[in-house]
């Protein structure tokens, strides 16, 4: 995620303490969960029928 919108957001404006998304696959790749959680953010996920 080297570059990506979320990085630039991070460091613009500092980690959120909760990060809300749907369930898609760029949303539970490793990549993206692993810098949320890197950076100290909860992640919550909508589930696919909500």
């Amino acid at each position: 995620m080297r570059g990506s919108a979320v990085e630039e957001a991070l460091q613009r404006y500092g980690p959120p303490d909760i990060f809300n998304t749907d369930q898609d696959r760029q949303f539970t790749s490793e990549a993206f969960t692993g810098l949320l959680k890197a950076n100290g953010i909860a992640i919550s996920m909508d589930g696919k029928s909500c």
